[in-house]
């Protein structure tokens, strides 16, 4: 009777393990599906952001030096005015008034698209 009940319990137990095998392995292949994903993602993030900056780096635009330094080169605005102002030989105060807003229009505008 004791060898009957063990055996019994070393079933259930088998199928527990196997039940829970079984769920490991449906949750591997759910990461690994989201791990193609998030690498396809990146792959695509990272291509268009090179496309970016290749045309960034082509234009000889104020505007677009600026953008470049801000959002590609990760610069805070005033080192990037800084540094275009210097490159550009003109005064910081003619960036910040005419030029910086633009970008900064242009910011807000990829930052709105990020957001939806």
């Amino acid at each position: 009777m004791d060898l009957v009940h063990y055996a019994e319990k070393m079933k259930y137990e088998v199928n527990l393990l196997e039940n829970r095998l079984k769920m490991i392995k449906q949750y591997e292949k759910y990461l690994l599906e989201e791990r193609h994903k998030l690498e396809d993602m990146i792959y695509l993030q990272s291509e268009s952001l090179d496309q970016i900056s290749l045309k960034l780096n082509v234009s000889q635009n104020i505007e677009y030096k600026l953008f470049k330094e801000i959002m590609i080169n990760g610069l805070s605005v005033t080192k990037a005015i800084e540094k275009v102002a210097l490159e550009e030989s003109k005064d910081e105060s003619t960036l910040w008034r005419y030029y910086y807003p633009k970008v900064k229009e242009k910011i807000a505008n990829l930052q709105a698209m990020k957001d939806k």
